[in-house]
């Protein structure tokens, strides 16, 4: 039944989108913003519409400019083994349609279609398809299947599939029918195993290795080995295939450098051409003298002075100013080589990682402390930049990494999956105010429990501190003299119904049965948690076995079957509560917080709340460094922490926070493991854990710990714990305890 409901929803998406297209390619500045728009549309021009109804044709698709490059010694062999077939060639990106309309291997070249039923129809009908190929990731379920029905044979070949990829129950379902009568050619008999769990049929899958990695090396063309003759001596850090943000980063590294290593050059190749003047007029800021490459290596060559300088890639092969991303990082590298004395060397990221000097350092790749220090610390700052200003890098192959690639991406695709999603939002907008409006009116009954229920919960999926807001409410309560429960949903708890999960600061039960949260909760409250699908019923078992007279409800503002007396609402700044779910993050709108009873503005917050509402002032800090020993946990101080290189563990909604805290303690962010938020963690995920240990001490959430505790290998693991500070406490304390 999850098959065809995930396969007609994703029909269902794209089909939106590809209306959507329609209409963005006929808007005024549509070629500028989105050039590739139009041509994704599935109709050809009229001379490309003849060219393809010519004859017989082998399709090849390849997603960019690198993967093209590495298919081109295969479609050449082809052309050579049927020079009487049609050479189609298609890509997703403007710079791989203007290198494939170059290749003489191809006699027509066009961008791969959205795919979308009408879209793909429209593309395939003017062609006699005897094969199609593509490579690596490209599995476009639509265009596969309409490719099946015609019986044209489709081949992946250079195959490759991610760990995650192959885990993902909802691609599963959608690859499945797709690949079926697909030849997969794979890298590695890793990917081959993979690509069979994701629904390929065991017999089509070969391991027939990488056309990336395994082809003969081609000579350098000549320019490079003027240039190489040019920088004899001198040593290289190469930033290959940049992005916005870790341009400025690199060169505020190198300049850290330079005092130290005064030969030492920069070559930065940005991924995008466009971007070209704007990382030219970035190193003119840095003060650095900026030498682009075709002028280094042209007719009238320029001198490159002695002292720092940055040069700039603006060349692919032979041909100035058309960028990619793998044809440029491996240009870049190959110069890293020859100016190195024609030593390999591992790409920069790597070699950071296990501690190696800068790329193309020379000798035997010294182990330096400083450098490594310098760019971590400014890769770690553009992270921060670039994550302010909405750019997420999470796998989009997640149901999660997906949503926030939708809500928060500034990218053509980012948007235009938004605007898929906005009447989907509308519609449940509209279903939330429908169901708010009939509890307001009673329609819709609430019940009570003999006890005074007091809500903390936010209006964000996510992310806002709500599990500290309520042990630290239920901990205040219980001071004042209250006997105090805390009732939680236990998210992806196995034990159905309700569960106490602790009492006096024991946990009963694991993570697994009562919820991750509520065992959280459990081992640092000394009252009692219970969880329970039904709020409800949670809250009248915890009255009746515990004789309570004050609930406290965590994340149950939009739980409105529970009826309570006090509603807090924790607002924290999120760049996607723009929109109401699927289309941002929003559980239901702003105005939803006239409800409440006291706002509390998590950080930095700006709070922006309807008139009348009260707001108050918190932060997150940290409290303790903890540890797991004999089924309990031990708090340490967190000096234990500053200073020391570190790995974070974060299977939370915003892992970027626990780095953030990490690295205002003084400790050194390495590397940072992420999962999804309530991860359920396997044997495998902490063979993974302990193997990242080499790189520092393990650090990960509380919440995270009482499903990580139960592996062997991590006892050394230690979570960071967290305390909710109020200002003005005892006036909110007061808005929301029990009338005396």
């Amino acid at each position: 039944m999850t098959g065809p409901l995930i396969r007609g929803a994703y029909r269902g998406a794209m089909t939106v989108a590809a209306a959507l297209a329609v209409v963005g390619a006929r808007l005024p500045g549509a070629g500028r913003r989105w050039p590739t728009l139009a041509g994704r549309l599935g109709t050809l021009p009229a001379a490309e519409e003849a060219t393809a109804r010519g004859g017989d044709a082998i399709w090849l698709h390849a997603a960019s400019v690198g993967e093209l490059v590495a298919a081109r010694p295969l479609l050449a062999r082809l052309r050579e083994r049927f020079p009487r077939r049609l050479f189609v060639v298609s890509t997703l990106t403007a710079t791989g349609l203007a290198l494939a309309r170059e290749m003489s291997e191809a006699h027509l070249a066009c961008l791969f279609p959205l795919d979308a039923p009408a879209t793909v129809r429209r593309r395939l009908e003017p062609f006699r398809l005897e094969a199609f190929l593509f490579t690596e990731t490209e599995v476009w379920p639509t265009f596969l299947g309409a490719l099946a029905a015609r019986g044209v044979p489709a081949i992946l070949v250079s195959g490759r599939v991610s760990a995650r990829t192959a885990r993902a129950w909802g691609l599963r379902s959608l690859y499945r029918r797709a690949l079926a009568p697909v030849t997969c050619c794979m890298q590695t008999e890793e990917d081959a195993r993979r690509i069979v769990a994701l629904g390929a049929d065991p017999r089509r899958v070969h391991v027939a290795g990488s056309l990336k990695f395994d082809a003969a090396a081609a000579p350098p063309p000549a320019e490079i080995a003027a240039l190489a003759a040019a920088l004899a001596g001198r040593r290289l850090i190469v930033g290959g295939s940049t992005h916005r943000g870790e341009d400025e980063a690199l060169l505020a590294a190198y300049r850290a450098l330079v005092p130290a290593h005064p030969d030492l050059l920069l070559l930065l190749a940005p991924r995008h051409p466009e971007r070209l003047e704007a990382v030219e007029a970035a190193v003119a800021s840095a003060a650095l003298p900026c030498f682009r490459y075709t002028a280094l290596v042209g007719h009238e060559a320029a001198a490159l002075p002695p002292g720092p300088a940055v040069v700039l890639l603006d060349a692919v092969g032979c041909r100035p100013r058309r960028p990619a991303r793998r044809s440029r990082r491996a240009r870049a590298r190959r110069i890293a080589r020859r100016a190195d004395g024609g030593a390999r060397r591992a790409p920069l990221r790597r070699r950071a990682r296990r501690g190696d000097g800068p790329a193309g350092a020379g000798g035997g790749g010294e182990r330096t402390g400083r450098p490594r220090a310098a760019c971590e610390d400014h890769h770690r700052a553009a992270h921060d930049r670039a994550r302010r200003g909405g750019v997420v890098r999470m796998s989009a192959l997640s149901l999660e990494g997906l949503a926030r690639h939708a809500w928060l991406g500034r990218t053509p695709s980012a948007r235009a999956l938004r605007m898929t999603l906005v009447p989907a939002a509308a519609a449940y907008r509209a279903a939330v105010g429908l169901r708010n409006h009939l509890y307001d009116r009673g329609w819709l009954a609430a019940r009570r429990v003999p006890a005074w229920v007091v809500s903390v919960g936010n209006l964000t999926v996510g992310g806002t501190g709500k599990t500290p807001a309520a042990l630290w409410l239920a901990e205040r309560l219980a001071g004042r003299g209250h006997r105090v429960g805390i009732v939680a949903r236990g998210y992806r708890k196995r034990r159905p119904g309700p569960v106490v999960v602790g009492v006096e600061g024991r946990a009963l039960v694991t993570a697994e049965d009562g919820g991750d949260e509520a065992v959280m909760l459990a081992r640092r409250f000394a009252g009692p948690v219970v969880t329970g699908e039904r709020r409800h019923e949670a809250a009248a078992l915890a009255c009746a076995r515990f004789a309570l007279d004050t609930i406290v409800l965590d994340d149950g503002f939009q739980h409105r079957a529970l009826a309570r007396d006090a509603d807090l609402v924790l607002v924290a700044d999120d760049a996607a509560a723009d929109w109401c779910l699927p289309a941002g993050s929003l559980r239901e709108p702003p105005g939803a917080l006239r409800r409440a009873r006291a706002v509390l503005a998590v950080g930095d917050a700006a709070a922006s709340v309807p008139p009348g509402t009260v707001v108050f002032r918190g932060r997150l800090a940290p409290l303790a460094a903890v540890r797991a020993r004999d089924g309990a946990f031990h708090a340490e101080p967190l000096d234990a922490l500053v200073g020391r290189d570190v790995v974070a563990v974060a299977g939370i909604a915003r892992p970027e926070r626990l780095v953030e805290t990490l690295g205002r303690l003084g400790a050194r962010v390495r590397d940072v493991l992420r999962f999804p938020d309530h991860h359920a963690y396997t044997a495998a995920d902490a063979r993974r854990i302990a193997a990242a240990a080499r790189a520092g001490t393990l650090v990960t959430t509380e919440k995270d710990l009482t499903k990580l505790e139960r592996f062997p290998g991590l006892e050394a693991l230690v979570a960071l714990r967290v305390d909710l500070q109020v200002e003005d406490e005892a006036a909110l304390l007061d808005l929301l305890e029990p009338a005396a």
